[in-house]
């Protein structure tokens, strides 16, 4: 008590100086994120206000200083800002390979499509027919729409459901596979087939 802000404060430069004379001009000021750098090195985040104590009359007699310590506050939102950062790099990473693959996948159902030979591709854990072109429909009888209904199963029954998860599984492993196996046409006959498997 009775010691000089600056006394007590000697951290405080010539910018806070000038900011409480303009306080003391009557000017309000407010900044609700200031760094204040202290004199080790370190920097302390303040939420501060002046404002000027006027009497009845309006004349100042003075300013009241007011801050609040947001350091904690500001290192978390910092924090969030880097892990925000850091998600939407992967994000836009993500969403360029999943583009490149779309592409790859576009390109290679092109090729398929124009393919002299049958080409389907199934969900190797349901067996479900997700595309054939319109040589592995018209080999099997059925239109193009018609087969995505279907499963391996239902064109290739001397398979089950569980044969087929495994086939899907060796597939994984060795990356393709290739054999020998039958086909059902729709109107029951048997069609013998190479099968390549990627």
């Amino acid at each position: 008590v009775g010691r000089c802000h600056y006394e007590v404060f000697q951290e405080i430069d010539e910018t806070w100086k000038s900011m409480h004379r303009r306080g003391l001009a009557g000017e309000t000021l407010e900044n609700a994120a200031d760094p204040f750098y202290r004199s080790d090195g370190t920097v302390q985040w303040l939420h501060w206000q002046i404002v000027p104590w006027k009497n009845i009359e309006g004349v100042v007699l003075g300013i009241i200083i007011t801050s609040e310590d947001i350091t904690a506050r500001r290192e978390v939102e910092e924090e969030l800002a880097r892990y925000r950062d850091h998600l939407e790099r992967l994000v836009t990473e993500r969403t360029a390979e999943l583009e490149h693959s779309h592409r790859r996948a576009s390109d290679t159902q092109f090729a398929m499509d124009r393919a002299g030979i049958a080409c389907l591709w199934a969900d190797a854990q349901t067996g479900r027919i997700v595309y054939s072109n319109r040589h592995g429909a018209e080999m099997l009888g059925y239109t193009e729409a018609e087969l995505l209904g279907l499963s391996i199963t239902d064109i290739a029954p001397i398979y089950h459901p569980a044969q087929v998860r495994e086939i899907g599984e060796a597939v994984r492993e060795a990356g393709s596979l290739r054999f020998e196996s039958r086909f059902c046409h729709r109107d029951s006959h048997g069609i013998p087939v190479e099968i390549s498997l990627y």
